[in-house]
């Protein structure tokens, strides 16, 4: 179904939240984040966090929830506050395990929830988080939520989607062309709250983290209204405006869901907030405000051809 294009609802009513977080002697990383009800949905699943590990350093968390209103945010918040307890308020183990406890403890205690409330029965989330820590990151996902990093204008999928077509696409059994509208495209095969047996994607050695590295978490609501190339072309801006222009180009094209973004970029610790070297916004730019510096941004990466989506699952 077409969605009419309302210009008035372009624009998140929020900003970004943005932090610089202190990694190491050398390295920072500035964040920022958006969570987004969209111009459809009459409420918002979707949760994001950002929690302060306790040895320094930062575990930043997205959730889609799923079960409708009352259900899905609530297991959405379940997961962030899973995540805040087993990394955060009662760290005990390495990082790696404690992100898998703490997945572990937010599906058990969905599926205990939604037993013990009929009126949340069934009720899940997503969840995908990144866990900075020194010159390292970690990450744990399930679900449809992605995790992407962009290093040198090359965008890549980290997380793997636990849909069924992508894993009909992993199989063999799904071109990635016939992926991109299948009907069966939203059904999620892993979810917190689905199944006693989790699952989840866990990277067990640190990943490979350099200095301009940019890492992406978002939520479906946002990576599926976004090709590749616009997302990579976006996030070469500072994680304020590509946090916001991200969102706002989602809305634009409808936001038939849901959208929560987390933007995180590497770089000196003795760096300000905003300076990114490939970003280049023009003179006109100077002195005018992050929204119009926004709308700038997203007038360069408007594709003049019809989009091609990403297919779900790499």
């Amino acid at each position: 179904m077409a969605v009419s294009h309302n210009p008035q609802l372009d624009f998140p009513t929020a900003d970004p939240d943005v932090q610089r977080i202190s990694l190491s002697a050398g390295m920072a990383a500035e964040v920022a984040s958006l969570c987004d009800m969209g111009c459809v949905r009459q409420n918002n699943e979707d949760r994001v966090g950002v929690f302060s590990l306790p040895s320094g350093g930062a575990l930043l968390v997205v959730a889609d929830g799923m079960g409708g209103h009352a259900a899905g945010e609530v297991a959405a918040q379940m997961a962030l506050d899973a995540m805040n307890e087993a990394c955060v308020v009662d760290l005990a183990e390495p990082l790696p395990t404690a992100l898998r406890l703490a997945l572990a403890t937010a599906n058990r205690r969905i599926l205990d929830q939604g037993e013990a409330n009929p009126a949340q029965r069934g009720m899940g989330t997503t969840a995908t988080a990144l866990a900075l820590a020194g010159e390292q990151a970690w990450f744990v996902h399930v679900g449809d939520s992605r995790l992407y990093r962009l290093r040198n204008g090359q965008l890549q999928q980290l997380s793997e989607d636990h849909s069924l077509v992508a894993e009909m696409v992993r199989g063999g059994m799904l071109s990635e062309a016939d992926a991109v509208d299948h009907p069966c495209r939203n059904v999620i095969v892993r979810a917190l709250g689905s199944d006693q047996e989790l699952r989840p994607q866990i990277s067990v050695e640190p990943l490979s983290v350099q200095m301009e590295d940019v890492f992406l978490l978002s939520s479906d609501g946002l990576h599926d209204q976004l090709s590749p190339v616009e997302l990579a072309n976006l996030l070469e801006a500072p994680p304020s405006i590509a946090c916001l222009a991200l969102v706002n180009l989602a809305r634009e094209r409808g936001g038939p869901d849901n959208i929560s973004a987390w933007c995180v970029a590497w770089s000196k610790a003795d760096r300000g907030l905003g300076a990114r070297p490939r970003w280049v916004a023009g003179s006109s730019c100077e002195g005018r405000s992050p929204r119009l510096i926004t709308r700038f941004a997203m007038d360069k990466v408007r594709a003049p051809a019809a989009r091609s989506h990403r297919p779900p699952g790499l």
